[in-house]
């Protein structure tokens, strides 16, 4: 949570979906590529491609399975592309919110190795 800005909106929320997650999951995630689009201070924008590696993507509550994608916390790709807003605080930039959809880049694994079965 020192990532996230104090100001985040649903902080609080996010919080406790991510510790839920991390509970439930075993996740990695990588920073693929990090490009800033815009910055006024105290804000900047940037697109993020970030891969997430994890065994089980699956999540019961339908409700619970959009948060975690929309935050990133466990989107429905292994590698995903969004646009997020930063905030500077005390010195230090930190998520503040996502502001696009998760663009899928890459299926999960087990989707690429079944449609490379198919074929």
């Amino acid at each position: 949570m020192e990532s996230c800005a104090d100001t985040m909106p649903r902080r609080e929320q996010f919080r406790n979906e991510a510790v839920a997650t991390f509970k439930d999951k075993d996740i990695h995630y990588s920073l693929v590529e990090f490009e800033v689009l815009k910055v006024r201070m105290p804000f900047a924008s940037a697109r993020v491609v970030q891969d997430t590696h994890v065994l089980d993507r699956q999540t019961a509550d339908a409700g619970v399975a959009a948060f975690r994608n929309s935050t990133a916390l466990l989107p429905k790709g292994e590698r995903v592309e969004y646009v997020c807003t930063f905030r500077k605080e005390n010195g230090k930039w930190k998520v503040y919110v996502i502001i696009s959809e998760m663009k899928v880049l890459q299926a999960k694994t087990a989707e690429r190795d079944e449609a490379v079965a198919a074929q």
